[in-house]
């Protein structure tokens, strides 16, 4: 019952992208298993990719990693909005899997600490990895 509860109740997302480790992916999986949540898994890559192009589309300029010959300044831009589109799609499951699996309402949006980041002693603000 308390299983089942909770596989109601408790809704879980792992949003990854190319540069994701499936380690990561796993472990993310293996906790959800563990707590009985409703889980997804989904790749970000398109949306991050559509507005890298609407960047483009008005600046004329692409952003690059720097392993890819860009500077730190776009390195970390290009972090950054991985990190602001996972909590954009956080709010928009919210808001939405209760009417994808057939029930009414809403959902409070809970989100963890990067793994990385913790470690590393910082945060990004507005963050929903």
């Amino acid at each position: 019952l308390a299983n089942e509860l909770t596989y109601q109740v408790l809704h879980t997302v792992y949003m990854g992208t190319s540069n994701s480790s499936t380690n990561t992916q796993d472990r993310a999986k293996r906790l959800a298993g563990t707590i009985h949540s409703y889980h997804h898994s989904f790749a970000i890559d398109d949306i991050v990719s559509a507005v890298l192009r609407v960047f483009t589309a008005f600046t004329g300029k692409t952003p690059q990693y720097t392993t890819q010959g860009g500077t730190m300044t776009e390195d970390l831009a290009l972090q950054n909005i991985q990190a602001r589109l996972r909590m954009v799609m956080s709010y928009l499951c919210a808001q939405l899997f209760p009417w994808v699996r057939g029930n009414k309402g809403f959902l409070l949006v809970l989100s963890c600490g990067n793994v990385d980041e913790a470690l590393r002693g910082y945060m990004t603000k507005y963050d929903c990895s």
